[in-house]
This record gives C-alpha cells, structure tokens and sequence, in this order.
C-alpha cells in the first residue's frame, strides 16, 4: 500500500483515507463478497452455463471475479471528495484491494496451518504476497480508475463499467489458471510462475500508470 500511495510525487492521498479504503475492503468489501457470491450461487446453481462449466470453475472464474471486483470498490464513494486527480482512483482502489487480500490471505494461511503446520501456512502467505494479494490490489485499482476518469475526467460512466469488467477478467483469467492447473494437474511451478509474472506485470502497470499521471498533473499546475 506504501509502494502505490507513495509513487505520487504531487499531492499524497492522506493515510487517514487510503487507510479507509484499507479497512473497507477487508471488512466490509469481504462480508459483501461473500453474501453476494451465497446469494449468486443459490439463484444460478442450476442454470444451463453452471452446468456445462461445473459448480466450482463457475463460481471461481465468473462468480467470484464479478461480485468481489463489485464489492471492493464499492468504498470509495466515501472518499469522493478526495478524489481529484485521475491517478487518485488508482491509488484507493489498489487500498481496497489490498484490505480484501490481506483478510482473505489471513483465512488461507489459517487453514494452511491447521491443515500441513506452520511450515505450510508460511509457504501460503509468501505465495500469496506475489500472486493474489498483487492481483487484488491491480484489479481494483483500475476500478478506481474508471470512478476518476468520471469524477475528474468528466467521462460517462460506461468507463466505470469497462474498467469493471477489465478487472474482472483480470481476476476470471488468474482464477482459471489455477483452476486448470489442479484439474489438468500440469505443473503446479509452472502454474505459479505464469500467475506471478502476470500479477507482478498488473501491479507494475498501475504503480507506471499512477507515476505517469502524477507527472502530468504536476507538470500542469508549474506550467
């Protein structure tokens, strides 16, 4: 969170709000996750696309991306007002994500130790610090981009909509990596490597993207 707060040069968010965004998606973002997904699940369960796609690769690759990348941005709307730049919603929406990763990390590697001891729930929480919790934090992030480019950028709200949907796929194709790596039982290194170097690629994507901005933005207001 240091790392994308802090690649603005111009006009910091203040930590009181990016902390906001933080909490609200640990708590909140994934309290409504998870009612979203039971409700989600229960009313297409037994639709034709669950049924050809099976009940876990459809609530992993199209369920899951949609409702959580719908819930953790939901926040912003309380930091509304500190939204005036366009590299601001990229800022809090990586604050959200992450809040949504570290609660959902902590529950993995619980059940990692209770299941294989300490060993297996430290190897957990190391792979997901490069994998998920980047993937969380970058998807979210361009969310928020989409919430700026309306506030700031005066764009139609369809930009939030597509940012939306950008991010969901982001979080469908990172889902079915690993959804096909335990049902095809291919190379579980393999499968690591690809999601990492993408994850890493995404959180580099929006740190350049924010720095970028933030030029701009600074360059104006010298000029």
């Amino acid at each position: 969170m240091i790392w994308f707060r802090n690649s603005e040069r111009y006009e910091r968010e203040p930590w009181g709000s990016v902390w906001k965004m933080f909490l609200w998606g640990g708590v909140a973002g994934v309290i409504l996750a998870l009612i979203f997904e039971v409700f989600v699940q229960s009313l297409f369960s037994e639709s034709a696309f669950a049924t050809v796609l099976g009940p876990a690769l459809f609530m992993s690759v199209i369920v899951a991306p949609l409702v959580e990348e719908f819930t953790k941005p939901l926040g912003l709307r309380f930091v509304r007002s500190q939204i005036n730049e366009l590299e601001d919603g990229l800022i809090y929406g990586a604050a959200a994500g992450l809040g949504f990763a570290a609660t959902e990390n902590i529950v993995y590697v619980l059940h990692s130790v209770a299941e294989g001891g300490f060993s297996a729930g430290i190897m957990t929480g190391v792979v997901r610090a490069v994998s998920s919790t980047l993937l969380h934090g970058s998807a979210t992030a361009i969310t928020g981009y989409g919430l700026s480019m309306v506030i700031v950028g005066k764009k139609s709200f369809g930009k939030v909509i597509g940012c939306f949907l950008a991010a969901a796929l982001m979080h469908g194709v990172f889902n079915l990596t690993l959804e096909l790596q335990m049902r095809y039982e291919f190379s579980a290194l393999f499968a690591l490597i690809l999601v990492t170097l993408f994850t890493i690629s995404t959180a580099f994507f929006v740190r350049n993207r924010i720095k970028r901005l933030d030029k701009d933005t600074g360059e104006e207001r010298v000029s």
